[in-house]
């Protein structure tokens, strides 16, 4: 399961990214908005969902997608509620993504 968060002031943002998701395969079941600002992309994993998520194909692929330089270096965040998130893997866009949604 994924979750989306909006991590930056700009309302729907989240809607073609969803959209993208479900197109993989993948069933987003959370959408929401960070309390924490994002500049770049970010792609998390629950720790309660065990180490075998991050070699996943849906999670490699989505890192790929959304924010490939997590895949280079685990990417971290303060949100509690992304980090105790119910989904195995929470992916926020951060103004990285809208400057790239709005400019298309």
């Amino acid at each position: 399961t994924v979750a989306v968060y909006n991590g930056t002031g700009h309302p729907g943002l989240t809607a073609e990214a969803v959209r993208m998701i479900g197109n993989l395969g993948a069933r987003v079941t959370i959408i929401s908005n960070s309390s924490e600002k994002f500049v770049k992309n970010g792609i998390f994993i629950n720790p309660q969902g065990g180490s075998d998520i991050k070699s996943s194909q849906t999670y490699k692929r989505l890192a790929e997608i959304f924010a490939p330089s997590c895949l280079k270096q685990d990417c971290t965040t303060s949100d509690s509620e992304i980090v105790t998130s119910r989904a195995d893997i929470s992916i926020v866009l951060g103004e990285e993504y809208y400057n790239y949604w709005s400019s298309r």
